[in-house]
C-alpha cells in the first residue's frame, strides 16, 4: 500500500469524512445535461475549501483566485443592480467581517460570499435569477429545511460560492435564518435569530452594497469578539444560533 505524504493524507481523510457525512446524494435532484459538469460544479468548491484549509493552494494561485473572486463579486453587484432585487439584499458573514475588521476580503474566506434577503422578496430573487444565469453564474444547490421550505440559495461562478440566506419573521420582531452542517450524530439544521435590521449603503471593492446600520452589533451577535481573529471559529459556532435539530431534508435542489 502506497504511503501518502502527511499533508495529502490529511486531505484524503477530510474528503472521506465529508463524503461519509454528505447524504445529499439521496436528496439532490438530478440535473439535466452533462452530469460530469454538474458533479464537478458540486464538488469543486468543496475541494477548494479543503485544500485552502490545509494550506495546499500556492500563494500565486491564491492571489489569482482572489482577483477573480473580486471581479465576480463586482459582476454580481452590477447584474443585480439592474433588477428589482438590487436593493433588497445585504452583505453579512465573512464578507461583512472582512470589510469591518480589515477593510478587505478575509484571505481564508476567498471563494465564499454570504448575503441575506427578506423572505418577502423571494419573488424578486426569482426574477433576478435569469440575469445572473445570463452573466455566467450557475445554480449550485439550495437548502430546504425540515418542512421543505427553501431557506438558502447558492450560485457558483469560477468555483466560488455566492450564498443567499432567506430571513423570515419570528417572534418579538426577530428574523430567523437556517444553517446546515454535520454534528456528532449526523446532519443538523441550526436556527439563528437576529433582530430586524435597518440597512444602509456602503462602498467596498469599487461597488456600493447594503449592510446593517449597526453592523458592529450584528457582528458581535454572530462572532462575539469579532475584532480578534479566531482561526478555530466555524459557522456552527455562530452565537446567534438558538437551537439545533436533526436535519431530515425532504429534498434539496
Amino acid at each position: 500500500m502506497v504511503e501518502l505524504p502527511a499533508p495529502l493524507e490529511r486531505v484524503v481523510g477530510e474528503v472521506r469524512r465529508q463524503l461519509r457525512n454528505m447524504k445529499l446524494d439521496r436528496t439532490v435532484r438530478r440535473l439535466p445535461g452533462n452530469e460530469v459538469v454538474a458533479l464537478r460544479d458540486f464538488l469543486g468548491p468543496q475541494a477548494d475549501r479543503i485544500l485552502s484549509r490545509f494550506g495546499l493552494i500556492p500563494e500565486t494561485v491564491r492571489r489569482r483566485r482572489a482577483r477573480r473572486f473580486e471581479e465576480d463579486l463586482r459582476l454580481l453587484n452590477d447584474v443585480l443592480a439592474g433588477t428589482a432585487f438590487g436593493e433588497r439584499y445585504w452583505v453579512w458573514g465573512g464578507m461583512l467581517l472582512g470589510w469591518a475588521r480589515e477593510g478587505r476580503l478575509l484571505p481564508h474566506d476567498i471563494g465564499d460570499a454570504d448575503f441575506c434577503y427578506d423572505a418577502a422578496d423571494d419573488e424578486l430573487l426569482d426574477r433576478a435569477e435569469p440575469a445572473l444565469l445570463a452573466a455566467g453564474f450557475r445554480r449550485w444547490y439550495s437548502f430546504l429545511d425540515n418542512t421543505g421550505t427553501r431557506t438558502e440559495r447558492i450560485f457558483i461562478r469560477h468555483g466560488a460560492l455566492f450564498e443567499f440566506f432567506r430571513l423570515h419573521p419570528a417572534e418579538q420582531d426577530m428574523q430567523e435564518y437556517h444553517l446546515y452542517g454535520t454534528g456528532p450524530t449526523g446532519l443538523v439544521e441550526a436556527v439563528g435569530l437576529l433582530p430586524r435590521l435597518d440597512l444602509e449603503p456602503f462602498d467596498f471593492l469599487g461597488r456600493t452594497w447594503r449592510k446593517p446600520v449597526d453592523h458592529e452589533k450584528v457582528l458581535e451577535l454572530h462572532y462575539g469578539d469579532w475584532r480578534t481573529p479566531d482561526p478555530t471559529w466555524g459557522y456552527l459556532d455562530d452565537n446567534a444560533i438558538v437551537r439545533t435539530r436533526e436535519w431530515r431534508p425532504v429534498g434539496a435542489r
